[in-house]
């Protein structure tokens, strides 16, 4: 009898904990599915500009990384003219992982990510 009461419990427990875990889950997912917050958990900062020599290269080599480690890469705009813009839109529309910010995007996602409680320096 006291074995089967303590059985209960236990099971009692485990099923509560299974359906909180699921609720935290489920919210966490469609927050991030429907938030309007930038998502910078996992990113790389590439400041690019028009002088920049091998940009390709060096964009091309940051993102086969990126995309085996499963995480973003912020390329800044940092005064680049027409026709690295077009090679940026371009790599964009190659690679999912690849987006193109201005400076003051960048503060704007920083303040937001802090504004939230969470420390955008400790990822």
């Amino acid at each position: 009898m006291f074995y089967a009461i303590v059985l209960d419990t236990f099971i009692l427990f485990l099923l509560i904990y299974a359906l909180l875990d699921l609720f935290v889950r489920l919210s966490d997912f469609l927050l991030d599915k429907f938030s309007k917050v930038p998502q910078i958990e996992s990113a790389r900062l590439v400041f690019v500009s028009e002088g920049e020599t091998l940009l390709e290269a060096k964009l091309r080599n940051l993102l086969k990384r990126c995309e085996t480690e499963g995480c973003i890469l912020l390329a800044v705009d940092d005064g680049l003219g027409e026709e690295n813009r077009l090679l940026m839109t371009a790599l964009m529309g190659e690679y999912d992982c690849l987006s193109l910010v201005t400076k003051e995007e960048l503060v704007r996602m920083v303040e937001e990510k802090e504004t939230l409680g969470e420390n955008p320096r400790a990822n």
